[in-house]
């Protein structure tokens, strides 16, 4: 994903369109170059932010039910912990609607599990390297504020 980001920049910088900055979006679960995609992010010339979940994209999900910062070992775990609170849940399916009036305590339990990180992060690990790590809720309060 950092790598089709840096394309559509270039891109977009030769068609004089350029971007003041791009957000990429993605979990833990199941890729592979997590360190050269937030290294190539951070070093890359325009600013590519990360919103970034581990283990999966379920956890700022579940955040909007639970303050939590469990370990869990494989998504699976978390998804059968997230049907306590949606019992009907499957991936890829849009819950806008069973979310809408949960985002505010959705933000506020991913900030606080941000903070609970930090001086993990600021020691030196990465969001990646955390059994539970949510900063989603920095695109979304940047996405309420436009």
């Amino acid at each position: 994903m950092v790598d089709e980001a840096k394309n559509r920049i270039r891109s977009a910088k030769r068609d004089r369109n350029e971007f003041d900055f791009v957000w990429v979006v993605f979990d833990k679960d199941g890729h592979l170059n997590l360190p050269k995609a937030f290294s190539d992010a951070r070093t890359y010339s325009s600013t590519i932010h990360i919103a970034f979940t581990a283990i999966c994209f379920e956890y700022f999900i579940l955040l909007h039910f639970e303050r939590t910062t469990s370990p869990f070992r494989r998504c699976d775990d978390l998804i059968k912990r997230l049907k306590s609170h949606i019992s009907d849940y499957e991936k890829a399916v849009n819950l806008y609607s069973v979310l809408k009036d949960r985002i505010d305590h959705g933000i506020e339990n991913s900030e606080w599990g941000y903070n609970q990180a930090k001086p993990q992060l600021d020691s030196g690990r990465m969001p990646y390297e955390l059994s539970s790590f949510s900063n989603v809720h920095q695109l979304v309060r940047f996405l309420h504020g436009l």
